[in-house]
């Protein structure tokens, strides 16, 4: 069902200042909808200028947000990243995957880091039609396939910040 009210960004805790408790993982909004055994509580919220999220390097390589309401007039999805370019080679730098729900229905971005530049820089990836009005969890993913327990740490590191949903 559609909320009467709608916050800004639409995603909760997207530029990650809500904080972010190191013995358990918890980052507010973005907790409780993966699996905490798949490396989750390793990811950490990092500074960067800001508070950042931070994934691969030695802690996880994901980040589910918890279920949220895709509005009918969504346009796509935004945010800012950072790869880091200290990774030795850049054939171990994995893809970069934003997902609503379900990876082959709900993907909506997939690209290898290793093409998405240095410093900071904004994505911009469609929301399709058929993902509007639907409540799901919207997922970072630095990798090309859906997480799994026990699955090879990946080398690259990614900074995220300023996750927002935008409305036409």
């Amino acid at each position: 069902q559609s909320p009467r009210w709608q916050p800004e960004s639409l995603i909760s805790n997207g530029d990650f200042s809500g904080g972010f408790n190191s013995a358990t993982g918890i980052i507010p909004g973005w907790s409780h909808m993966g699996d905490a055994g798949q490396a989750q509580a390793q990811q950490a919220i990092v500074t960067d200028g800001s508070l950042v999220l931070q994934l691969g390097g030695t802690g996880g390589s994901w980040r589910m947000h918890n279920r949220i309401y895709i509005p009918a007039n969504a346009v796509g999805v935004s945010l800012r990243i950072k790869v880091d370019q200290s990774t030795p080679d850049s054939t171990d730098w994995p893809k970069l995957r934003l997902r609503f729900g379900d990876p082959a229905s709900g993907t909506i971005f997939e690209k290898p880091i290793s093409s998405l530049g240095s410093g900071w820089v904004s994505i911009h990836a469609p929301i399709p039609q058929s993902l509007r009005g639907n409540t799901l969890p919207f997922a970072i993913e630095l990798n090309s396939q859906t997480p799994v327990p026990g699955s090879s740490p990946v080398i690259a590191k990614l900074l995220v910040d300023d996750v927002a949903i935008w409305t036409s």
